[in-house]
């Protein structure tokens, strides 16, 4: 059964961004409905829980959603130019390594031999993950060439943002030190700060419509899978939590291929089915690494911080920070 509860943020952090597209509306209005969806289900939280809110965890909360609707904002932006299929590996990739370089950097965290080997093919798996997914068949260029490489530039640099709000989203909460029982109060003023954002950046662009209020669905989805998360590390430890999330990338670029009909050649599909395959072997290597960085095998793994991408979820219980959906 616990294992079940692990591989629900899979299935909700991969589908997420799949039933955003489903439903379409500009970036700005599919951030608004999904942030507006995660409130809803925060305000549910927190009215069960009733978990201790200081001022101090407040503010951290509104400045890490805030941070984070940036970075779903062009996470959303980045999907319209290149789709899910190709747009959610490379977002998962970059926050991957973003996270762990910073979580060393930073956090002074990989401080053994040990560590800094795993860790390092982890991050060669993920690199050579993200290049297998944007691979590009030659033999199926037509005269769009031109506009798919703009395309695939700009979604890159949307991207590239998308991580730097993503990251600074588990970071904030990570420098402040909030951690334990104190992460479930994050919960609320994470969301307020998400549709705070959302707003901010999306009240010249007509935010309020009939895509709006669809996409306050694939905003539950979202939340639903980040509480059960949380759930899922405090039953069964992060490693294999952290590790079984990482099949959303998965689902996620399968159902754009599979479901939203994402057009992609043979050899696209078989470059595209391992690019995955190594991007998920590499989270998993990183989510086992521990703190002190020790052989797994005779130390309790750390709890690791992770970001949904598609993309990616709030900040865990944390210890440590390699490491979204959610796409999202």
């Amino acid at each position: 059964m616990d294992i079940l509860l692990a591989l629900v943020p899979a299935l909700m952090w991969g589908m997420m961004p799949l039933i955003a597209t489903h439903f379409g509306g500009t970036q700005h209005r599919q951030t608004l409905g999904v942030t507006l969806g995660a409130l809803v289900l925060a305000i549910i939280i927190f009215l069960v829980k009733q978990p201790v809110m200081t001022s101090y965890i407040f503010w951290i909360g509104i400045a890490s959603g805030i941070c984070w609707a940036i970075g779903q904002i062009n996470q959303f932006a980045a999907i319209h130019r290149l789709g899910v299929s190709k747009a959610m590996p490379l977002s998962t990739s970059m926050q991957l390594i973003f996270t762990a370089l910073l979580g060393v950097l930073v956090l002074g965290e990989w401080s053994s031999s040990y560590a800094r080997i795993i860790g390092g093919i982890a991050l060669l798996l993920i690199v050579l993950g993200a290049i297998a997914t944007s691979f590009k068949d030659k033999t199926a260029v037509s005269e769009t060439a031109g506009e798919s490489t703009s395309d695939m530039l700009t979604g890159i640099i949307r991207l590239l943002i998308s991580t730097a709000g993503y990251v600074a989203y588990v970071l904030i909460p990570r420098l402040g030190h909030v951690e334990g029982d104190g992460v479930w109060g994050l919960l609320l003023p994470q969301a307020i700060g998400m549709v705070g954002g959302a707003l901010i950046m999306s009240l010249a662009h007509k935010p309020l419509s009939r895509d709006t209020a669809l996409n306050v669905i694939p905003g539950l989805v979202w939340a639903v899978g980040n509480v059960t998360m949380m759930l899922a590390v405090a039953r069964i430890g992060t490693a294999i939590g952290f590790s079984l999330s990482q099949a959303n990338l998965a689902i996620a670029t399968l159902g754009g291929i599979f479901i939203l009909k994402e057009s992609k050649t043979s050899r696209e599909l078989v470059f595209s089915l391992v690019g995955v395959a190594l991007v998920i072997a590499g989270a998993i290597m990183i989510g086992t690494i521990p703190k002190d960085g020790s052989d797994a095998s005779a130390k309790k793994p750390a709890i690791t911080t992770t970001v949904d991408t598609s993309a990616t979820a709030a900040p865990q219980a944390t210890d440590t920070l390699p490491a979204q959906n959610a796409q999202q």
